[in-house]
């Protein structure tokens, strides 16, 4: 018998969001409405009968909509123009009104900077320069200080959460897997890969909510084990059944990633301000469009400074609390996570030449 509580999820247009509702509808516990920013963003919740909403957490009058009659809030929205910040600080105010039992908002490890070691909640995170930290950081202040008033908040900090449907660390890496982008090095060897698998994410927010343990606290969430980036690469590299990976030179990485940083940055600001001029373009001149796609593929397979820092870094993030507070265990490993992954992008018509 499916749950009469309502579980407003924003952000359910994307990877997080998306899974957090099928689970909802699929195991009858809660009965989840679907917030997503835009119509086009729902086809995928869309293939299952669940309610589905608009929630532009920039419109108060949307938000207020949105969160009416629910019991429950799980936060995976994010975005720029302050739907980050702003954004959160509008919803916590529409709920704080609407007295809703519990609130799980999805936060990041990337607040902890480049902190290496393990790495628990107390450990200092301030503002770096990197805008999408720095916006869950100031995201997470706002969740504490509503809590501080007595709004049911709890924070998850995540950590590279993959599976089916995950752009980054799942189509991205098998993308550049594929095109021979990403290799074996000894810094990758040192640098911890934190992985936890999306149906794992999901049921400790599940946890979470019917518990309500984790009221007020910050909560770092991860898998049962920690592998090495290099191990990632390597079972992703052999569930795709690709050739095996070659050693790649971290400083000609590094300096391809710096050349193509100004062609990066020109690509975004002539997206954000020229885009229907360069569609146009496109359109009426078949090799220019044959170029910007090549380009922007050549841009999309080749790692950042950013990605090759991550690959490097060697921190862990301690989950010790989450298990304590909520009684929470991962339950996916790595290779079961890679298999199901694997499988996934098969399934969706993804191939390769061994």
């Amino acid at each position: 018998m499916r749950s009469e509580e309502k579980v407003l999820v924003t952000g359910a247009g994307g990877f997080i969001g998306g899974r957090v509702v099928e689970i909802m509808h699929l195991t009858r516990d809660f009965t989840p409405r679907a917030g997503v920013r835009s119509w086009a963003s729902a086809v995928r919740v869309g293939r299952f009968p669940v309610e589905i909403q608009r929630v532009d957490l920039l419109n108060k009058e949307e938000i207020d909509r949105a969160t009416d009659g629910v019991s429950y809030v799980v936060h995976c929205a994010y975005g720029p123009g302050g739907a980050t910040v702003e954004g959160t600080g509008n919803l916590m105010e529409a709920a704080t009104k609407k007295s809703i039992k519990g609130i799980v908002h999805l936060s990041t490890i990337a607040v902890y900077g480049n902190a290496q070691g393990t790495i628990g909640e107390t450990h200092a995170c301030d503002f770096s320069g990197n805008e999408y930290a720095d916006s869950k950081l100031e995201a997470e202040r706002i969740c504490l200080r509503y809590a501080g008033k007595g709004t049911p908040v709890t924070i998850f900090r995540l950590p590279i959460v993959y599976g089916p449907f995950s752009r980054n660390w799942t189509i991205q890496i098998a993308n550049m897997l594929a095109n021979s982008s990403l290799g074996m090095n000894d810094q990758f060897e040192r640098g911890k890969c934190n992985l936890l698998y999306i149906d794992d994410l999901v049921a400790a927010i599940h946890k979470a909510l019917s518990s309500g343990h984790g009221i007020g606290k910050i909560l770092n969430v991860n898998g049962p084990e920690i592998v090495t980036w290099n191990d990632y690469f390597r079972r992703f590299n052999d569930g795709l059944g690709l050739t095996a990976l070659k050693p790649i030179s971290l400083g000609q990485a590094s300096l391809v990633a710096n050349l193509m940083r100004p062609a990066r940055s020109l690509g975004k600001y002539l997206l954000a301000n020229h885009a229907a001029i360069i569609k146009k373009l496109a359109t009426a001149v078949p090799a220019i469009g044959r170029s910007l796609i090549s380009a922007e593929r050549a841009l999309r397979l080749t790692p950042v400074r950013e990605d090759l820092a991550l690959y490097s870094r060697d921190a862990i993030y301690s989950s010790g609390n989450i298990r304590k507070v909520l009684g929470f265990e991962p339950q996916v490993g790595v290779d079961e996570g890679v298999r199901l992954s694997c499988a996934w992008l098969r399934q969706q018509g993804f191939q390769w030449s061994p």
